[in-house]
């Protein structure tokens, strides 16, 4: 099945909706399953929102004690991920009238770059598992050639974080006993 069909065949599977090329595929794999180790991380090492009856990661509360720390980080690709996030932020999936389309964000009232770049890694994240990345019957996904550099600049991110955050490093390379 290509990714441009409307509904999968019976004979399809699920990574036959992922990109079309092998090596993007695996980025897509490698960023949802590091994501998702990455909230894991949150919640053990006490970044939780403040919701009893959830047990939901607090970004916002993570990204602040971040705050500051972007800057000071020479590695050349964290920096090159930085600046592309920044220069062609993901754009986000909107539905104003209960029609689908996309706005790119804006950084009004955030207040550190640190949550700003989280809030953007955020995006990505949503756009692929929340379906925003799939092409609907009347066309397809804007401006599909950069869903690789989006994906390589955020798992970037996302590495940086746990150098800078040794508690939530510690819980993301914890071994899960079963």
């Amino acid at each position: 099945m290509s990714i441009g069909k409307v509904a999968p065949s019976r004979d399809s599977t699920a990574i036959d909706l992922l990109p079309p090329s092998q090596a993007d595929r695996n980025l897509t794999y490698e960023f949802l399953t590091f994501f998702a180790r990455m909230e894991f991380a949150l919640k053990h090492a006490g970044y939780l929102k403040a919701n009893p009856d959830r047990a939901e990661p607090d970004w916002t509360g993570y990204a602040h004690t971040l705050d500051g720390t972007f800057k000071g980080r020479l590695s050349a690709e964290f920096q090159q991920a930085l600046r592309y996030l920044d220069e062609h932020p993901p754009k986000k999936q909107i539905a104003p009238d209960r029609k689908l389309g996309w706005k790119t964000p804006e950084r009004l009232g955030v207040t550190s770059h640190e949550k700003w770049i989280l809030d953007l890694v955020k995006i990505v994240r949503n756009n692929l598992f929340h379906g925003g990345k799939f092409p609907d019957p009347v066309g397809p996904v804007p401006e599909p050639s950069r869903d690789h550099r989006l994906l390589t600049a955020c798992l970037a991110v996302l590495l940086e974080c746990l150098e800078l955050s040794p508690d939530v490093k510690a819980a993301f390379t914890r071994k899960i006993e079963a």
